[in-house]
C-alpha cells in the first residue's frame, strides 16, 4: 500500500509540474525579436537563420486606410507580410500607428483622429482580419514613440484615449489578443512622460513596452531597473527597440558590443523583462547604418552576437 501511495503521489507531482509547464507556455512570449518594418520571405529566412520568434511591424493606418469607409482599406502589403512571417513560425508584434488625413482634419499624419470612432473602426477592422492560423497576429502596439513630436503631435490626454479606445476594439475582435504600450522613447522615460502615461491608462497594456539607446543619459541597467520597472505596474515588459548604428564610434565592432552588452542585461532580468527586439534586421541601403545584415544580406557581427545568444539562451 505504501508503495502504491507513493507512485501515486509521483504521478501527481508529474502531472502538476506538466500542468504548470502548459501554463507558463500558454503565457510565454517569444524572447528575441528585431525590428523589421515588413517582412517578405528572404527577411523570414533570415529571421530564421537568426533563430529569432517575432518580428515588429508597421501597420499604418495611413497606408492601411487611406480613404475612408470599408472600401478604403488597402491590406495588400499587410497580408504578405504576416503571411511571410507566419509561414516561418514568427509571430508578429504591429505597430497600430499614423492617422490618414482624411481622419485627423488634413494634419499631418502624427496628429491623432478627430473622431474616435474612425480609430475604433480601424482597429476593429485589423484585429478582425489578422486572425487564423496562417494570419494570426496576437499582439498590437498602440502607436509608436508618442512622447516625441516626430511621431505623435498629441498629449498624454489624446494618447490616452486612442489607448483605451484600442484596448476596446482589440479585445472586442480578438479576446486572447495583447495590448502593448506605451512605446516610448527613453526621452518619455526618462522627461515624466511614460509615468504619466502608466498613471493614465497603464491598466489598458497586458505588457508595457519602452525604447533605449546608447545615447540615453542613463546606462541600460539603471533605466530598465529605476526609471521602467519601477512604473510598470508588476507587468511583463518588452524592449521593443534597442540597437546601435554602425556609424557610430566603433563602427561594426561597436555595434556588436553594444549588442552583447544588452544581451547581458536582458539574460539578468528575463523573470520580467520577457522579449527584446534590436533595431533593426536589414535596409536596402545600410553600408552605415543601424541594421545587423549588411546591404548585401551578409551578416554583421552584431548578427552572429545575437544569433550565438539565442542558441545558448533560448
Amino acid at each position: 500500500m505504501r508503495r502504491l501511495a507513493m507512485i501515486a503521489a509521483a504521478l501527481g507531482a508529474i502531472a502538476l509540474a506538466a500542468r504548470s509547464l502548459v501554463a507558463q507556455g500558454s503565457a510565454s512570449s517569444p524572447p528575441y525579436g528585431m525590428v523589421t518594418h515588413y517582412v517578405d520571405a528572404r527577411m523570414a529566412d533570415k529571421m530564421r537563420e537568426l533563430g529569432g520568434g517575432i518580428v515588429r511591424v508597421d501597420f499604418n493606418w495611413i497606408t492601411m486606410q487611406p480613404s475612408p469607409g470599408s472600401r478604403g482599406f488597402r491590406f495588400d502589403a499587410t497580408d504578405a507580410t504576416v503571411r511571410s512571417a507566419r509561414g516561418r513560425g514568427l509571430d508578429v508584434l504591429a505597430t497600430l500607428a499614423y492617422a490618414p488625413s482624411w481622419a485627423n482634419g488634413g494634419r499631418p499624419k502624427e496628429a491623432p483622429p478627430l473622431r474616435l470612432q474612425d480609430w475604433d473602426d480601424f482597429v476593429s477592422a485589423v484585429v478582425e482580419r489578422y486572425q487564423g492560423r496562417n494570419m494570426d497576429v496576437r499582439y498590437f502596439g498602440v502607436w509608436n514613440e508618442p512622447d516625441l513630436r516626430d511621431f505623435f503631435r498629441g498629449t498624454v490626454s489624446d494618447y490616452a484615449s486612442l489607448v483605451t479606445t484600442a484596448r476596446q476594439a482589440i479585445k472586442r475582435a480578438n479576446g486572447s489578443a495583447k495590448v502593448l504600450g506605451p512605446e516610448v522613447s527613453h526621452f518619455g522615460v526618462l522627461n515624466g512622460w511614460y509615468a504619466s502615461a502608466m498613471e493614465a491608462v497603464g491598466d489598458q497594456f497586458d505588457v508595457v513596452t519602452v525604447h533605449w539607446y546608447p545615447y540615453a543619459r542613463q546606462s541600460l541597467e539603471t533605466y530598465l531597473d529605476d526609471a521602467v520597472q519601477s512604473r510598470a505596474q508588476g507587468k511583463p515588459v518588452w524592449l521593443t527597440e534597442v540597437g546601435e548604428s554602425t556609424c557610430e564610434r566603433g563602427g561594426e565592432d561597436g555595434q556588436a558590443r553594444v549588442y552583447r552588452r544588452v544581451l547581458e542585461a536582458f539574460q539578468a532580468r528575463r523573470s520580467w523583462l520577457t522579449s527584446i527586439f534590436f533595431y533593426d534586421l536589414y535596409e536596402p541601403s545600410s553600408k552605415c547604418s543601424w541594421p545587423a545584415v549588411r546591404s548585401d544580406w551578409s551578416n554583421r557581427p552584431a548578427f552572429l552576437v545575437y544569433k550565438d545568444a539565442i542558441a545558448q539562451f533560448p
